[in-house]
């Protein structure tokens, strides 16, 4: 909606740019051109706006800007009708701006601005243009790298990117600006959802700056496994040019594609490149102790912290600081977490004892309750997590979902539905809220509650794949409505075609109608690109059924490792008898 675009809009100056309009200095007494009529009319429409007459306000406050030119008063007026969420207003201050001062930056760019939010894509072509023609050319790199935040939110994204490509093409063939301007489609391109557009404008980035390593950076950052040839060009790249931080980029891209034994081996590779390279550890750190592999996670991270902590003595730049702060504060709750599987409690309490972030004292206190739940503290644990201060809607939800997980974690699934419930009441519109209390119903077999709840979610979040996979997974599990569970899948599936447990889910359906080597076949798809234990656990009972043991058993094993508690893998095995 309109009024929603219009929230997050303010007018903005270019008052930090070298080249920008600068104000003349005066020595001493200067006429004004305050008149006395323009200066009441200014006082009365500062009047209205404070009273919330915003029509009246933003009217008398233009009217002035107009006859006296003054850029000031042009974005107070726009300031009260975007205050206001008057679209039409807000554009017709901006136009007029523009038109009063066609070589503003500032005026140019309010203008791009409100239009973009107003959605009015193809009207916004001789504002862009302007943007980039109004910059000074040292800072046209940073205003074409800005575009793609402008069209963020538009509705018609493939509109956007063609707009923009015509707009950046004159563009392309500047030796100096070309990089910028093709890298700039890529990522149009991408927000279009036209990975082949966008691989082969990030092919003339790189063509245009051979030896610049942003086009691979890039490629990374729009792999996906719809697109297994940017993937490529993009490794190719990176073992062409060898440099440890396109390893650690190509990691965090196979994290983000849940191929979680892929990206470890690409972080210990960047390590080994770049011993020095801190991020790569912590990245490699928390894989492995994802992996279980304790021991070594334990190092990594330790590596980590050890790389760190001179640079947060040594940086006196506070935002820096608080991004490393951040990232060690990761290190130490993943240390504590080690710690606590092996029952270290004393060790698990010091880790924690070096967080001092005030932001991530939720966090902190979180892990501590867990601590105490596993000693057989859990209400002392839920007070604990229950002390920590609330000031804001987002901090409370965060308290909520910390007490839920430990009620969870610890086999109190009645207690955390009830909680979720409650708050639900009294949070109706939160989605987040009833979806959570759909699958601890199914976990305490109230499956026509978990029905409801969730095609609740789905009236009213016709896009939130995980409640009709969660749907369609259930009544498969269950064996019952195989054909309407196919059907929830698949329209699952078709809103996010990369998810591995969607996958998953209709592999599971599948097999449940007994399909077995179709459900082998999606269940194998499924376990490559993300190797979870409950994936395992299908797969493996798949493999058995068709008499295939051996790797079934070692599927399982897999399973095991990576999650020796696994609910759903042990009861499988249970179920068939199979002793590992």
């Amino acid at each position: 909606m309109v009024f929603i675009a219009l929230a997050g809009l303010t007018p903005l100056g270019w008052a930090d740019d070298a080249e920008s309009e600068k104000a003349a200095t005066v020595d001493g007494p200067t006429h004004s051109a305050l008149t006395g009529p323009l200066f009441y009319e200014i006082l009365l429409g500062e009047i209205e706006a404070q009273n919330e007459q915003n029509g009246n306000g933003f009217s008398l406050l233009l009217d002035a800007a107009r006859r006296s030119k003054d850029s000031r008063l042009y974005a107070r007026a726009l300031a009260i009708a975007l205050r206001a969420h008057a679209g039409e207003s807000a554009l017709q201050a901006a136009s007029q701006w523009q038109e009063a001062e066609p070589d503003s930056r500032e005026a140019n760019h309010n203008l791009l601005q409100v239009l973009v939010a107003l959605n009015r894509v193809s009207e916004s072509k001789a504002a862009l243009e302007r943007e980039i023609k109004l910059a000074p050319s040292v800072f046209k790199p940073a205003v074409m790298a800005n575009i793609p935040q402008i069209y963020a939110n538009v509705s018609d994204k493939k509109e956007a990117a063609e707009l923009v490509a015509k707009v950046l093409k004159p563009v392309t063939t500047d030796p100096t600006l070309s990089l910028s301007a093709w890298l700039t489609i890529a990522r149009m391109q991408a927000m279009a959802n036209e990975p082949q557009k966008a691989f082969q404008a990030i092919q003339a980035a790189s063509k245009a700056s051979p030896e610049n390593d942003l086009p691979v950076l890039l490629a990374f950052d729009l792999m996906r496994p719809t697109a297994p040839e940017i993937e490529q060009w993009a490794r190719t790249q990176m073992q062409q040019r060898s440099k440890p931080l396109l390893h650690l980029a190509y990691a965090r891209a196979l994290v983000e594609s849940q191929r979680f034994a892929q990206a470890e081996q690409q972080a210990k590779q960047a390590t080994q490149m770049d011993p020095e390279l801190a991020d790569a550890w912590l990245l490699l750190g928390v894989l492995q102790s994802q992996d279980n592999a304790a021991l070594q996670a334990e190092q990594s991270l330790t590596t980590y912290l050890s790389l760190v902590t001179p640079k947060l003595a040594q940086n006196s730049d506070p935002a820096h600081n608080d991004t490393l702060e951040r990232a060690t504060t990761q290190a130490y709750l993943a240390l504590a977490q080690l710690a606590e599987q092996r029952q270290d409690f004393a060790a698990a309490e010091k880790w924690m004892s070096q967080i001092n972030r005030p932001q991530d004292l939720l966090a902190v206190q979180a892990r501590r309750a867990s601590l105490l739940a596993a000693q057989g503290h859990l209400e002392e644990g839920l007070r604990l997590i229950q002390s920590v201060p609330d000031t804001t809607p987002d901090e409370a939800r965060g308290k909520l979902f910390a007490q839920v997980q430990l009620l969870r974690n610890n086999g109190q699934t009645a207690r955390a539905f009830d909680l979720l419930a409650q708050a639900s009441a009294a949070n109706p519109d939160d989605m987040d809220l009833v979806y959570e209390q759909a699958l601890l119903a199914e976990k305490l077999k109230r499956y026509d509650q978990m029905e409801s709840l969730l095609r609740t979610v789905m009236a009213k979040q016709p896009s939130n794949q995980s409640a009709f996979n969660a749907l369609g997974y259930s009544l498969a599990d269950r064996g019952i409505r195989l054909n309407e569970a196919r059907e929830l899948v698949t329209k699952a599936l078709a809103l996010a075609p990369d998810d591995p447990f969607i996958v998953d889910s209709l592999g599971w359906v599948e097999f449940k109608a007994g399909h077995l080597e179709l459900a082998a076949k999606l269940l194998k798809q499924a376990f490559q690109q993300k190797e979870d234990p409950e994936i395992a656990a299908h797969l493996g009972e798949v493999l058995w059924r068709q008499d295939d043991q051996a790797q079934a058993k070692s599927i399982w094993q897999r399973g095991l490792t990576l999650s020796p508690k696994n609910e759903t893998l042990l009861d499988t095995l249970t179920r068939l008898g199979v002793k590992l």
